[in-house]
């Protein structure tokens, strides 16, 4: 429904095989969350979508990427009243104990190895 998906359909589809059908029983379907998972991103082509954002004014510059543009109330994507990432961060973190989480994670480590043990 947009000119990333169809590039990514396109090029996606010539690595797993997945055909577009024929003209009397056409296949538009998308692509499942296994085929997703399984393209080599590496060789996606996002060229043609880049020049649609140079061309519209919208590819990100040095100039205009910063935390609030990104993530805050000044982002494009923001629905509503959101916090900054940093807020968002600081926010989470409240109330939690980092001697605890570095305990927990060293013991299940710990028990991780152990089974690994002959």
């Amino acid at each position: 429904n947009s000119p990333l998906a169809r590039i990514i359909n396109q090029q996606a589809r010539a690595q797993t095989g997945h055909g577009w059908g024929s003209a009397k029983s056409p296949d538009c379907s998308g692509l499942s969350l296994q085929e997703l998972e399984s393209l080599d991103w590496e060789r996606i082509d996002l060229s043609e979508w880049l020049a649609i954002l140079a061309e519209s004014g919208q590819y990100p510059t040095a100039a205009n990427l910063d935390i609030e543009t990104l993530t805050g109330t000044g982002s494009e994507l923001n629905a509503g009243a959101r916090a900054d990432a940093a807020e968002r961060s600081v926010s989470r973190a409240q109330g939690l104990d980092g001697g605890d989480i570095v305990h927990d994670a060293a013991g299940t480590l710990r028990e991780q190895i152990q089974a690994d043990l002959p």
